[in-house]
């Protein structure tokens, strides 16, 4: 009986994981917009993922993709980061071929990912 309903809760708490994954925990036009995300609106880097782990912040990103540490991310260190290889134009302000920091950061602002728009 005791095994019954710990494999009962088990499956009732991944089900109920995968809810509030999902959707937030939000019902449909109930307002919560960004609350339900855990992001406070101001840094980027304080936000938090529907899970509850802290995201990178944006120069945590950038570093993340400056594979060689130069501090810039050339066109080979952007190939695995969709947006900003099909933006490259739009990010590379300067047209030195290459995205810095302070470009970086900029694109990210101007640029959600889709899911944000």
């Amino acid at each position: 009986m005791k095994r019954t309903t710990l494999i009962t809760l088990a499956i009732a708490g991944l089900f109920s994981g995968a809810a509030l994954a999902a959707g937030g925990g939000q019902t449909p036009g109930s307002g919560g917009g960004m609350k339900g995300m855990g992001m406070d609106g101001k840094d980027p880097g304080a936000m938090k993922s529907q899970m509850g782990e802290r995201m990178p912040s944006s120069q945590e990103r950038f570093s993340a993709m400056d594979a060689n540490q130069d501090g810039a991310i050339s066109r080979e260190e952007a190939q695995n980061h969709y947006r900003l290889e099909n933006n490259w134009s739009q990010a590379d302000k300067n047209s030195d071929g290459n995205i810095d920091a302070a470009e970086f950061s900029a694109f990210e602002t101007a640029t959600p990912p889709a899911s944000d728009r």
